[in-house]
């Protein structure tokens, strides 16, 4: 049967492919989504903050956050890299990169033989640190894909009474940046076959919750156990921690959780919690569940809460592995 070698918990905020000095140009773009998604009122958290959060805006501060989250990553890809896995089952969050408010499913297994995994900045004119991008070629940017993985866990899912969708085609924008961030940052761009397991976890009203979320993680891993195969697998999920709006205290005690194996915890925050970017913590909480059983600790290597503005806004990064 097929062995779980390796899991990974990763940030993957797109400010950590581009030079830090672009996260001191954020404030007024954060304004306008926190306006715009009606999420909190800018000003209110500036005043809020204003007791504690001037030191971790100084650039001497950023810079130092930015090259710890920098070195985190590298432990990561240097992890995956010795233990040589097989195949890799990536969770995170579609954010209307594939799907649309046409057809918007749960959970969807994503299964082909090539698989496109384009830079999320070169397709989104204005991103975050476009000009910074090369433009893509597509040919650098396809990943085989492990059909046979996926059908299993197709099947092993729809067993347990997970209503899951798949898709074998993707429209011209590939994978999202969920999927991209592990291609380049921890993979490297190592052909590694892939099964991409796409949440969502953004958009009402079919959102999963936290605990079914966590479920899932425990039927994915008794997928992977079941499948008949010699083949070395790990789990990636990646996403989150709190944004746009920084919560460390949210961030440290999902962190815990995780690490002490408190199902209760994890899944009792309440789900107005996970809005917004903090939604995508749920990707954690399905490696949790296919953790859960696993006699291996996690590894955390790295958590900064990466403010970038006087609201408290920015990310909360953290890097995570069990081996």
């Amino acid at each position: 049967m097929a062995e779980v070698a390796l899991a990974i918990g990763s940030s993957h905020m797109p400010g950590l492919n581009n030079p830090v000095e672009h996260w001191f140009t954020r404030a007024e773009a954060d304004r306008n989504h926190l306006q715009t998604t009606g999420l909190a009122d800018y000003d209110k958290l500036s005043r809020d903050r204003a007791s504690w959060i001037a030191p971790e805006l100084t650039e001497d501060r950023i810079r130092e956050k930015y090259a710890a989250c920098q070195r985190a990553l590298r432990v990561l890809a240097d992890e995956l890299a010795a233990v040589k896995p097989d195949v890799i089952v990536i969770v995170g969050d579609d954010h209307r990169e594939v799907f649309s408010a046409d057809h918007m499913p749960s959970f969807d297994v994503h299964w082909a033989e090539e698989i496109y995994a384009p830079p999320f900045v070169g397709r989104r004119p204005g991103t975050f640190g476009a000009e910074t991008q090369p433009a893509i070629e597509t040919g650098q940017h396809m990943y085989p894909g492990d059909v046979s993985l996926a059908q299993h866990v197709l099947e092993s899912l729809i067993a347990d009474e997970f209503d899951v969708a798949h898709s074998r085609t993707l429209g011209p924008e590939g994978l999202g940046h969920a999927f991209d961030f592990v291609c380049r940052r921890i993979m490297e761009g190592q052909r590694i076959p892939l099964v991409p397991l796409l949440l969502n976890t953004y958009y009402p009203p079919n959102r999963p919750t936290a605990s079914r979320c966590y479920a899932l993680g425990q039927a994915l891993r008794s997928a992977i156990d079941s499948w008949p195969s010699e083949k070395r697998v790990a789990i990636v999920g990646t996403g989150g921690l709190t944004h746009h709006v920084v919560d460390a205290e949210m961030d440290r005690a999902v962190l815990s959780a995780i690490e002490r194996h408190d199902e209760a915890t994890l899944t009792g925050f309440p789900e107005a919690c996970f809005v917004d970017g903090t939604s995508e913590i749920k990707a954690w909480v399905v490696v949790a569940g296919a953790m859960a059983d696993d006699t291996r600790p996690m590894r955390l290597v790295e958590y900064q809460p990466c403010y970038r503005s006087p609201a408290g806004t920015g990310c909360g990064n953290a890097f995570a592995y069990w081996e």
